[in-house]
């Protein structure tokens, strides 16, 4: 009887094992053809983050003056990294969207946007930047998608010493 059921616990929990993870290994060296992995995009689970008592996505924080963060929080109750910034640092914090109808002249609602080399994949009605922070808005038709017209590319870009570096250089062909 025992033996029935240690091996009827052994079943199940290897089981369990088997369906509840997925196998890290996948892609090997030798391996001569790409995997595709189709990621659904809202399945991420990042956590927010709260500045000044206010919640926002973690998109936000890619905007905020690095040397103005003075502590960095996490509260796992809330689900929040709590960010801790200088008393002379106020962000002015806007949407995406309020971005895009107050500082670019684009009507069409099909953006994507971009901060640094990140692709912004959350609503850009909910999606806050600090726009105190933000150095240029390059405006980009995208063409190379036939069938809509109307598709722009929003790239945003912080105030750091790189960006202005790379602003500043003067190219010579």
């Amino acid at each position: 009887m025992k033996n029935i059921f240690l091996s009827a616990l052994l079943l199940c929990f290897g089981i369990s094992l088997s369906y509840g993870q997925a196998s890290t290994n996948q892609y090997r060296s030798t391996d001569k053809v790409p995997k595709v992995i189709y990621a659904d995009l809202k399945d991420r689970n990042f956590l927010n983050i709260e500045v000044l008592g206010k919640q926002y996505s973690s998109e936000s924080m890619l905007t905020l003056i690095t040397d103005s963060i003075e502590t960095v929080e996490v509260n796992k109750e809330k689900q929040v990294i709590k960010i801790g910034l200088t008393a002379h640092y106020k962000p002015e914090f806007i949407t995406l969207s309020d971005l895009r109808k107050n500082y670019t002249n684009v009507k069409s609602d099909r953006i994507i946007f971009q901060i640094e080399n990140k692709i912004i994949q959350a609503d850009p009605n909910t999606t806050f930047v600090d726009i105190s922070n933000i150095m240029t808005i390059s405006v980009s038709p995208v063409k190379f998608v036939s069938d809509l017209e109307d598709l722009y590319m929003l790239t945003l870009r912080v105030h750091n010493e790189r960006n202005m570096k790379d602003l500043n250089t003067i190219w010579i062909r």
